[in-house]
């Protein structure tokens, strides 16, 4: 499978960089942006740093219905590490590390089963903003950013309904509709979502409803506000798919663990969460250079869960597992308010963007979060007797983050590209959680600078940056100690290419990500299992990114990412390969569109995911984790108004192990949806 893979990939590798021969030619408006700056700001594909935007229309294009299914074909990401799964948001690693979710720039917590889940049908587009970066947003991860940008009114009139059904007892709704309000400078959107589906686990099950309405009012020929709301709500019983390595990576005299099979207690684990999220967006023009912008975001997630999990086998018989359980029931929100002015302007052959602002967040958690005790089960016939739920502590977090920020572009003979940026915070917490008290008061400043050149007559564009980001994380360990703030760096350099002979573009680059006090798991069967907070944690590799159209009909994509190094301190003195990560992930996919006539065409596409080989030498020193290759199938008719999509992915249903950090996960199954919609 290696010399298969090597010969594909490089195959690919070297039809994407034919496309990067010297030709005459000259950059005109790029058509690729995003808004990855705060706000409506848009930061476009000339930007010294890289970003990626994955549209409302790949989301619908690809049926995706989570946040890690999405990524799957970009590059930087290892998407799906702990397996299938219902209730995900975030079971993805961009550039080895996490990275921190914002909702249309705005802070949502996140701290341990406390997490936004998305609703991907709700979305325009999510922003991917690639390596430590805590200047836009304050204090986030050290893989990156992603934005989720939510659905908002529109001059265009906009009108969808549309149904979906698919194996594992998938079915669902969905609407979105939009046009003026009251006849007047007003424009309004409704969103709404209904998806039910079942898991892979035996006995697990999500009902899911989403309502988004916005409003955008244009006040006069300068003045803009735009108000946005969203309702969520999901019921059901989690997936848990926790597994030992004996019996799915070691084989058994009894064979291996079915995918199926649910460790958890099905009869009693539940999950029921409510997300609102209400605010609005403001801006005004003083003139053609001078604009200020303010934002504001009152998001909330009240969640209430019980799961029984895998712990650790029984030394004294291998197919028999202890178990644990999560408890939790809480309340976590957010505030966030932020001020800023844009101010733009041009002397001679230089044209110059400064942005200053001032924002805050603030966050509040209350609730019982904590784990508990669970019957022993045998792991190839598990009893799924009832459990009862253990007395929890109490959880508090209380955060706040005050932000001064400030951003610099120039631009120079239209050919030099220079950011630079400054941003300093002063963020404070106090919590309690598992029994006991912690608090944090910290400043950090944080540096960003990035330089790019553009060679017009090619299409070139070079870059090198340095960016910084830090997150303060409030709690402590099993042992009590507070956790320190992260902090990492990141450096960066690669170049960007926009063929003049082709509709496309291949990006190139090199990263080196270290971050200071990383946390790594804890010994799932230790009696209070924290992750605790070792030393440092780093990542160097090599990203290969291609979209390219071939011809009319037929497009092309790639995504490649390779990793020199992966290293996470486990100690003062141990350092071990970071687990989960493999050394190679490559996505490819091509797509043709036959048009039958004016009013009707199809277009079928074939995608291939490679994951690399991966180990666990914290919680599993003696094994590997296998490579895997994937293969994805979908297919789209369209006629006038109707459109109808069937999406497979793993066609050949591959049983697999996606990964291993003490438990052992599985990865998901062929899993194949129908949907119809009608615009009108």
């Amino acid at each position: 499978m290696n010399k298969i893979f090597n010969s594909f990939l490089l195959i690919s590798i070297s039809a994407s960089l034919a496309l990067a021969k010297e030709s005459s030619y000259e950059l005109g408006a790029v058509s690729v942006v995003g808004s990855v700056e705060k706000g409506s700001q848009s930061v476009d594909y000339l930007s010294p740093k890289s970003v990626s935007v994955i549209s409302s229309k790949q989301i619908q294009e690809e049926g995706a219905e989570q946040l890690d299914e999405i990524t799957r074909y970009e590059s930087g990401f290892v998407s799906q590490i702990y397996g299938a799964d219902l209730d995900t948001t975030d079971w993805l690693k961009l550039r080895g590390f996490d990275a921190s979710l914002v909702l249309d720039g705005t802070a949502i917590y996140k701290g341990g089963y406390f997490g936004w889940s998305p609703d991907l049908y709700g979305l325009e587009k999510i922003e991917v903003v690639k390596g430590a970066d805590s200047l836009s947003y304050g204090s986030s991860q050290s893989g990156g950013v992603i934005n989720l940008v939510s659905k908002r009114p529109q001059k265009t009139p906009i009108a969808e309904i549309g149904a979906k059904i698919g194996n594992l007892s998938q079915n669902g709704l969905f609407f979105d509709v939009g046009d003026k309000a009251f006849n007047t400078n007003s424009n309004f959107r409704i969103v709404g979502n209904y998806f039910r589906q079942n898991g892979q686990l035996d006995g697990t099950w999500q009902e899911h409803y989403y309502f988004a309405p916005s409003l955008a009012i244009d006040i006069n020929d300068d003045t803009f506000l735009t108000l946005l709301t969203s309702f969520q709500y999901d019921q059901g019983v989690p997936t848990t798919g926790f597994f030992p390595v004996y019996g799915t990576i070691i084989d058994t005299p009894q064979g291996t663990i079915k995918p199926s099979t649910n460790l958890g207690s099905p009869l009693s684990d539940y999950l029921k969460r409510k997300q609102y999220s209400l605010g609005y967006e403001f801006v005004h023009y003083f003139n053609d250079e001078l604009t200020f912008m303010q934002n504001y975001r009152y998001n909330m997630e009240d969640k209430s869960q019980f799961a029984v999990s895998f712990s650790a086998l029984d030394p004294d018989n291998p197919t028999t597992a202890t178990r644990s359980s999560i408890i939790l029931d809480g309340i976590a929100r957010s505030h966030t308010l932020d001020n800023r002015l844009i101010l733009k302007n041009s002397y001679k052959e230089l044209e110059n963007t400064l942005t200053s602002g001032i924002d805050y967040q603030y966050i509040y958690v209350n609730g019982k979060y904590g784990y508990g005790s669970a019957d022993k089960v045998n792991i190839f016939d598990p009893d799924h007797t009832p459990q009862i739920k253990s007395k929890v502590p109490t959880y508090l977090v209380k955060q706040s983050q005050l932000g001064l920020y400030v951003q610099d572009r120039a631009k120079l003979y239209d050919k030099w590209i220079l950011d630079l940026g400054m941003r300093f915070d002063k963020a404070k917490s106090n919590a309690k959680s598992f029994g006991s008290k912690s608090d944090y008061n910290v400043n950090h400043t944080t540096f960003q600078t990035g330089l790019m050149y553009v060679f017009e007559d090619v299409g070139l564009m070079p870059f090198v940056s340095y960016s910084g980001a830090f997150r303060p994380i409030a709690g402590s360990d099993g042992d009590g100690k507070d956790y320190k703030p992260y902090e990492s760096r990141q450096y960066e350099a690669g170049f960007k290419y926009l063929p003049y002979f082709i509709d496309g573009e291949l990006n190139l680059s090199y990263f080196d990500i270290q971050e200071k006090n990383a946390l790594v798991n804890a010994d799932p069967s230790a009696p209070i299992p924290v992750s605790i907070q070792a030393g440092k944690q780093n990542a160097k590799g090599l990203e290969l990114s291609s979209n390219v159209a071939l011809s009319e009909s037929i497009d092309y994509t790639l995504a490649y990412t390779h990793y020199f190094q992966t290293h996470t301190s486990l100690d003062a003195l141990k350092t071990i390969r970071t687990p989960m990560m493999p050394k190679n992930i490559f996505a490819t996919k091509i797509s043709h569109t036959f048009k039958i006539n004016h009013k009707q065409n199809f277009k079928s596409s074939f995608g291939v995911r490679y994951i690399g080989s991966s180990t666990d030498e914290a919680g599993n020193p003696n094994i590997k984790v296998s490579s895997y290759t994937l293969y994805d199938l979908a297919f789209r008719y369209n006629y006038d108004k109707w459109n109808v999509q069937l999406n497979i992915d793993n066609i050949f249903n591959k049983k697999y192990v996606s990964g291993c950090y003490y438990s052992c996960y599985y990865g998901e199954g062929i899993k194949g949806i129908l949907s119809v919609s009608y615009k009108y």
